[in-house]
Formats: C-alpha cells, structure tokens, sequence
C-alpha cells in the first residue's frame, strides 16, 4: 500500500494527525499543573 502515492498520503496524515493530538493532551495537562483546574471531562 505504501508504494502508492494515497497510501503515503494516508500514512503521512495519520502520523501529523497523531502528533498535533499529542501536543494538544500535553498542553492541557501542563494547564492543569499550572492552575490546579482540569480540562478534562
């Protein structure tokens, strides 16, 4: 799959995917630590 140009497609958004959620969990934890309120439903 990944010698076609969707499957690298596909594989490349998945993992830009997967980082910018990483950043965004991060974020709201060091939020957390910073203020002592939790975003986190």
């Amino acid at each position: 799959l990944l010698e076609h140009h969707v499957g690298r497609f596909v594989a490349d958004a998945e993992a830009l995917y997967s980082y910018e959620g990483t950043r965004e969990v991060n974020t709201l934890i060091v939020g957390r630590a910073i203020t002592g309120i939790g975003a986190f439903v």
